[in-house]
């Protein structure tokens, strides 16, 4: 792989060289990311596969994916960005080719397809501790005037992690509850440190968490069986820490081989703040199948 351009060779990347500018935020320390290294323009990280990234049946979430793959390509985004300005991701997503291991490392590699003043599109490739390839993914970022700090504060920083606790699950990490229905699901939780980016917003990666758990609960239980093939977030706007959210997954599609669900993310006055489709196809012994 050509260290200088990444997964792919076509597109434009515009715009002076920015030196890799890391901030801190509680969701890295939370579900164990690495810190994102640098190659040259291409970025990656690594997280080790814990039994706290298990979701709701009791397999590692692909939602857990989440914070590494959003750090790792959003900060790729960010290479070429305008002086004194940071990105916010407008769209992600992740295609899933085999299910996640239970035990060892992931690691996502990623870099910018295309940059220009406004946004870049990035992607990167998501692998196991072999080098299999796991899934791929992809997003869209917008450049804003602001920059985080780059630290955390000692208080925030040496807080006790929710990961620590006994039995931890992946909803235990987002301090969320679910209810499972017929079809629906919905999951509840209030964003706070443990789920905010440097900006003081919901982490990118955590909205693509609880968007994944929603889908994926309310797809097994009228699919059971299914495993999450895709997930495709779009961010409509910045949801501050503090806000009370509910993301509501509805199957639309129930199948024996393959289900598709929608998410709606509100706030306690029903303000839309992101929407996801999750498809889920038959786990295979090494790969996922999405033929109907």
């Amino acid at each position: 792989m050509d260290r200088r351009r990444g997964p792919g060779s076509a597109g434009a990347v515009t715009g002076e060289f920015q030196p890799l500018f890391i901030a801190e935020s509680r969701p890295e320390l939370v579900f164990g990311v690495a810190t994102v290294e640098q190659d040259e323009l291409v970025l990656s990280s690594t997280m080790p596969v814990r039994s706290f990234h298990a979701g709701p049946d009791g397999t590692v979430a692909a939602g857990s994916l989440g914070v590494l793959i959003d750090n790792v390509i959003g900060y790729a985004a960010m290479l070429h960005r305008p002086v004194d300005h940071w990105s916010v991701t407008t769209e992600m997503s992740v295609d899933l080719c085999r299910p996640l291991p239970s035990f060892g490392a992931v690691r996502a590699v990623g870099v910018a397809e295309h940059t220009s003043g406004h946004g870049s599109i990035s992607s990167g490739r998501i692998l196991d501790d072999s080098g299999r390839l796991l899934g791929l993914c992809r997003q869209h970022a917008r450049f804003i005037e602001q920059l985080p700090p780059a630290t955390l504060s000692g208080e925030v920083g040496d807080a006790p992690l929710p990961s620590g606790q006994p039995g931890a699950t992946v909803l235990d990490l987002l301090h969320a509850t679910l209810r499972p229905d017929a079809g629906v699901s919905t999951l509840d939780w209030v964003s706070g440190i443990d789920t905010s980016n440097p900006l003081g917003n919901v982490h990118g990666g955590i909205t693509l968490c609880a968007a994944e758990i929603a889908g994926s609960s309310a797809i097994r239980s009228v699919s059971p069986g299914l495993v999450t093939a895709s997930i495709h977030v779009c961010y409509l706007r910045a949801i501050p820490a503090g806000t009370a959210l509910r993301f509501t997954g509805t199957c639309t599609h129930p199948g024996r081989s393959f289900a598709v669900a929608h998410v709606k993310a509100t706030g306690p006055d029903e303000r839309l703040y992101a929407t996801a489709t999750i498809t889920a196809g038959v786990r295979g012994a090494d790969e996922i199948v999405e033929d109907e």
